[in-house]
């Protein structure tokens, strides 16, 4: 099974392991509804990898195992919320094919780096048992 995962920028700039096309990986994930999903970006996003335990639902939690096939590079401009002017919303993208996934992604102009859409073929899941979950979000 192939499928896609979102990785975000501050989760790798914070504790993540860079990794690259051609990588085997072992991700704990979270599920998303496709409408969850930046309607900016246009691939369907299955997955987010999430290593940090706020918010996580552990109903939701699944360990990953794959090959990286590709990785997207992905940059957004904000505007102010029509409702809210205190908060910014999304509102352009820009896409960037890439080979590697890294801490150092730089700003592009007005895009800000945002996240990675990291495309996994042979994606397997095992599930997280309760005592794992508690051990594997532990600093």
């Amino acid at each position: 099974m192939n499928l896609a995962v979102t990785y975000e920028g501050w989760q790798m700039e914070c504790c993540g392991i860079p990794f690259k096309i051609g990588d085997n990986i072992e991700w704990t994930v979270e599920k998303i509804d496709n409408d969850e999903s930046d309607l900016l970006i246009r691939d369907k996003i299955n997955y987010v990898e999430n290593h940090h335990p706020g918010g996580v639902d552990e109903n939701n939690i699944s360990l990953l195992y794959g090959k990286v096939k590709s990785i997207k590079l992905v940059y957004k401009t904000f505007k102010p919320d029509k409702r809210d002017s205190i908060v910014n919303v999304p509102d352009k993208s820009m896409i960037i094919e890439s080979t590697k996934a890294s801490k150092d992604n730089l700003d592009i102009n007005e895009y800000e780096f945002c996240e990675f859409i990291v495309n996994i073929e042979n994606a397997k899941f095992s599930t997280l048992p309760k005592k794992d979950f508690i051990s594997i979000f532990t600093y």
